[in-house]
């Protein structure tokens, strides 16, 4: 989102127009669906720890281990993510 756009005014009553005004109702919106989508996934992470518990040695070492690549993987997230920006 712009400055320019995200701060756009009417010209008549010097209030954000109504372009920017669902502009923001969007963005709101996909901030909480983003938001809500980790912490479900969290969640899900927690969830799955609590089942790997029962499981034997070996298959929890296995565990850790795709935990670990993943902690990783997510490492590369903010990189990515920072390349894209304009």
């Amino acid at each position: 989102m712009s400055r320019t756009y995200a701060g756009a005014r009417s010209l008549h009553t010097g209030r954000p127009s109504v372009g920017t005004l669902m502009l923001a109702r969007v963005v709101m919106r996909a901030a909480f669906g983003r938001n809500l989508a980790v912490l479900l996934g969290d969640l899900a992470l927690v969830q799955a720890h609590r089942l790997v518990a029962t499981l034997g040695p070996e298959l929890r070492e296995l565990w850790h281990e795709l935990c670990v690549e993943l902690v990783l993987g997510q490492r590369g997230d903010p990189d990515r993510r920072r390349r894209r920006a304009p």
